[in-house]
């Protein structure tokens, strides 16, 4: 890898050079150049007169995995920018692809450094690709990958890198005129060749106007082509589009049913059995369910036709479409209360309405006079077994027939679990193991993508959020033609996902102590050992019985490891063999400890190295308590400030060396220490609890 200064003046002929033996492929006539570049800066965060500040005091630019350019100011990047496009004759029909890991960071330095032709972001601030009027194109290689530099190096197959760490220490205040040592500069391209090498090895495969912009367009693109062949390459009157395309065009949504299936869409059920919360429980046991919603789409019916709307004329009425139909129910429920105790499924964020003398569960529903909601059937199931309901009342009931999902795309998914199945540990296979298990994770997230999204663009440096007009979006959604999937049935998977984790969670009672999506926690796993192992075999019929109804070999739905092992899709595995301690105090914190006396941590906005300081204490579990202090150096936790105007003034960096700043836009990242506090309606709710079981 050769290493340039920006200053150097042989660039312009080096880069033309470099570049007369690139391809140019095209897209919708532009043309692109098929190479790997990066992009990456370093900066300084600091404070004047209290005012959190930034500056960029180095930046590399990776120009196909053969040249690394290092400048130290804007005014260096600007003219090679300038140079880029000139001598590549960029523009509006000829463009130059640079990646950047995490370009929502980059782009709030280089902001006003460009004129924009293009840009898109998935949120405010998270951009995901910006073209400029010169033609150099930003795309985000974090939002392709969804994973940091340290694990993409890791899955790297041809190229030997690792994320540098340590040699660059950012709480030192640095800023152009800063002398860099050996190491530092090494730290700084590690970075871009590491994103230079993942887009390399991407175009082993395929062209650079083939790589989709985001994770979920791998798996999309994966699951279509086995769908549907592509209208270019069959024309309309192929037979398998064809049928495929008729089948989508059946299942479309209108305004109404959007809002309906908005309301009834809940993700993973995150909880803690508030009995046991704050309190360390002894030899626990952990159970969870093998690729979770994949299981659910292969094996479950789900809606396989339009919703039509149909109210049933008693409760005899609405047992019978409870049994045979998929359910979009928007009722109210009257003298609602808790049945069994160990954990309470309604989520009071997901209700239309509540009564003010509610009891809530850290979000959870306890009790109420009345709760208004959209759920389905499957919830509704859910909700008798764990509630007593005196009154319900039933303000719309949409009914649509059951299936199972299409037969090419339940086929998709079980050839990406047996391949992550297979080609788990054997040596050569990673990147394929690798490529099965990320195609497999989307394939839930692909299925639920709201076809309704708000408009974020940026003007005149400005971001801006337009509410989408629904009504053209979800025509637009039901008319796309290349459109495989159905939303009702993401929300139908998770639905299926619950009803499976509350019939553990029933099972378990007052052993339960946690509950994550997919997972269970429990203590005294003998007595409860038989009904894992009847519903693993429920488990494994239910796979026999789709294999048989769809004229599938049921060896797909239980693959092979590469030790022999048989993988059933959906069974539930022993997730923890043994948890000498462990310990909860809500959703997503957690703390235990292994067979080996290794301490673990999740807890939502800290860094699992935060472990390292809480073993420190003489007590961990009294430790990891409400009230929990921890500080920046181990808490992991960042504060951006974005400063969407002009700074410049002086500087004086860690040696002593005064400097000058000028950035027309940046970003101040500080650390921040972690304070673990349980809301007060939690902890009210959790020191009811105790009182009621002291006079019991």
């Amino acid at each position: 890898m050769k290493i340039y200064e920006a200053a150097c003046r042989e660039l312009p002929d080096l880069v033309r050079q470099l570049f007369s033996t690139q391809k140019l492929y095209s897209k919708k006539k532009i043309k692109y150049y098929n190479c790997a570049c990066g992009f990456d800066t370093e900066s300084s965060s600091f404070e004047v007169d209290g005012a959190p500040m930034a500056c960029m005091y180095v930046w590399q630019l990776g120009l196909c995995n053969q040249m690394i350019i290092i400048g130290r100011t804007w005014e260096e990047y600007e003219n090679t920018m300038k140079m880029l496009a000139d001598v590549l004759g960029l523009g509006s029909n000829k463009r130059l692809v640079i990646y950047v890991h995490n370009l929502a960071w980059d782009f709030a330095f280089i902001l006003h450094h460009h004129e924009w032709d293009q840009v898109f972001a998935l949120e405010e601030r998270s951009v995901c690709y910006a073209v400029t009027t010169s033609g150099i194109e930003f795309r985000c290689s974090y939002i392709l990958t969804g994973d940091n530099l340290a694990h993409v190096a890791d899955n790297l197959h041809s190229h030997q890198l690792k994320k540098l760490t340590g040699d660059l220490d950012y709480s030192l205040i640095r800023h152009s005129q800063t002398p860099l040592t050996a190491d530092e500069i090494e730290y700084c391209i590690a970075d871009v060749q590491i994103i230079m090498a993942l887009i390399e090895e991407k175009l082993e495969e395929e062209k650079i106007t083939r790589i989709p912009l985001t994770k979920t367009g791998y798996t999309r693109r994966y699951c279509r082509s086995r769908c549907m062949t592509k209208m270019s390459d069959g024309a309309r009157g192929n037979g398998k589009w064809k049928k495929y395309r008729n089948q989508m065009e059946g299942l479309t949504i209108t305004e109404h049913l959007y809002h309906l299936n908005k309301w009834a869409f809940q993700g993973g059920f995150t909880h803690t059995n508030a009995r046991r919360s704050g309190r360390t429980q002894y030899d626990a046991r952990g159970k969870d369910i093998n690729s979770d919603y994949p299981y659910q789409a292969c094996t479950q019916l789900l809606p396989m036709s339009k919703f039509i709307e149909r109210m049933p004329k008693n409760d005899e009425e609405f047992r019978q479409m409870l049994e045979f139909y998929c359910c979009l129910i928007k009722v109210t429920v009257y003298s609602i209360d808790e049945k069994l105790t160990a954990d309470h499924p309604i989520s009071v964020s997901r209700c239309i309405s509540v009564s003010d003398d509610a009891i809530i569960d850290n979000g959870r529903l306890v009790n109420a006079d009345y709760a208004s909601f959209v759920c389905t059937e499957l919830d509704w199931s859910i909700y008798e077994q764990f509630y007593d309901i005196k009154g319900y009342k039933i303000d719309e009931m949409w009914i649509a027939y059951k299936g199972y999902l299409p037969k090419d795309l339940i086929l998709a998914i079980l050839n990406l679990y047996h391949d992550k199945t297979a080609l788990k540990g054997i040596k050569g296979k990673e990147q394929d193991y690798a490529l099965a298990k990320t195609l497999l994770n989307s394939c839930y997230g692909m299925m639920v993508e709201d076809p309704v999204k708000d408009d974020i663009t940026l003007e005149e440096g400005e971001w801006i959020r337009t509410p989408a007009d629904i009504a053209k979006k979800i025509e637009h959604y039901n008319k796309k033609m290349s459109r495989f999937t159905y939303y009702p049935w993401g929300i139908w998977i998770t639905a299926h996902a619950r009803r499976m984790l509350f019939d553990a969670i029933a099972e378990l009672g007052s052993d339960y102590i946690y509950s994550d999506t997919d997972s269970v926690k429990y203590i005294n796993p003998e007595a409860h050992e038989q009904f894992f192992k009847e519903y693993n075999q429920k488990v494994t019929e239910s796979c026999i019985r789709a294999a048989d109804a769809l004229r599938i070999d049921p060896d797909l739905y239980m693959p092979k490891t590469a030790k022999g092992d048989v993988k059933v899709l959906g069974h539930w595995d022993t997730d923890a063999a043994y948890m000498p301690r462990f310990k909860s105090l809500g959703a997503k914190r957690y703390m235990y400890e292994d067979e080996s006396g290794e301490l673990h941590l999740t807890c939502a906005g800290l860094d699992k190295n935060a472990v390292h300081f809480i073993e420190d204490e003489t007590d961990p579990f009294e430790y990891f308590s409400d009230g929990m202090q921890i500080p920046p150096e181990y808490s992991g936790r960042k504060i951006h400030t974005y400063i969407d105007y002009e700074t410049k003034g002086e500087i004086t960096d860690y040696l002593g060396n005064k400097g000058t700043y000028h950035e027309l836009s940046s970003v101040n990242l500080r650390g921040s220490d972690y304070n673990l506090s349980l809301s007060a309606a939690y902890a009210d709710y959790i020191l009811g609890l105790a009182w009621r079981n002291i006079n019991e």
